[in-house]
């Protein structure tokens, strides 16, 4: 389903907002590499996230929204549903006429005694996009290692990413790769939950 950047462009400024208010956990992060940039942000508050997606590589950029409303929250499990907006530019080409969709999404934490386990699993109806991601925390350390996979009707990749907790912040500097583009990032996170 198509629709006009004016419905993109207020669905971006409704995960900007979203912030202001008392979040029960906001995530940032950036990744670079000589190919591509990514920005990842998400803002939880009681049953509603917001998360927003902006990424470019080349000439390319793409910028993606959601909304998703927990369903379900109990034991470390969530399970959320809800719209999502996506909007392509290409140097020449100018901005798409957007699309929405339905996004779904599950993840689990766990503590251990070593610190912590995270899984997450997406799929949004735009492009049947896709996305896992399996995270071990070691705590004393401050070292976070991920493995994550993600592919669309436009994208695939696999990762692995291992991330340093700057002491007494919240911010985690990261570097990995990429294995199916076989690009190397760097990259820094913001964590409060």
């Amino acid at each position: 389903m198509r629709i006009n950047g004016a419905i993109a462009t207020g669905a971006l400024l409704a995960t900007i907002v979203a912030p202001a208010a008392k979040a029960d956990g906001t995530f940032l992060q950036a990744d670079f590499s000589t190919e591509t940039a990514v920005a990842v942000g998400s803002v939880t508050r009681d049953r509603l996230t917001f998360g927003s997606v902006l990424s470019s590589s080349g000439d390319e950029a793409q910028l993606a929204v959601s909304t998703g409303y927990t369903l379900y929250s109990a034991d470390g499990t969530s399970l959320k549903i809800g719209p999502s907006a996506k909007i392509e530019h290409e140097a020449g080409d100018g901005f798409d006429n957007g699309e929405i969709g339905l996004k779904l999404v599950a993840d689990h934490y766990r503590a251990t005694g070593f610190g912590g386990l995270y899984g997450q699993v997406e799929y949004d109806t735009i492009d049947s996009a896709w996305f896992v991601l399996a995270q071990a925390n070691i705590s004393s350390a401050g070292l976070a290692i991920e493995v994550s996979r993600g592919g669309s009707d436009t994208y695939d990749d696999a990762a692995l990413a291992v991330s340093k907790r700057i002491p007494d912040t919240r911010l985690s500097l990261r570097a990995g790769c990429r294995f199916l583009s076989e690009d190397v990032f760097v990259g820094v996170s913001f964590n409060t939950f």
